[in-house]
């Protein structure tokens, strides 16, 4: 009796919605995230694609 009296009383409490806050990229992390990808498939000597370099060049500008 008293359990089901306890959980009733939780139930009958409206729930608060909580908003899922985004974090907001700052600039450094976005050039990071987009060094590792653009030299993830590049090795010593090897040069990061046309469209990486263009991909970094937006970042930085």
């Amino acid at each position: 009796m008293g359990m089901e009296r306890i959980m009733s009383s939780g139930d009958s409490k409206k729930k608060k919605s909580k908003r899922i806050r985004q974090k907001k990229v700052t600039p450094v992390q976005k050039l990071y995230d987009t060094c590792q990808d653009v030299f993830a498939n590049c090795g010593p000597g090897v040069v990061p694609s046309v469209e990486g370099i263009q991909r970094l060049k937006h970042v930085l500008s």
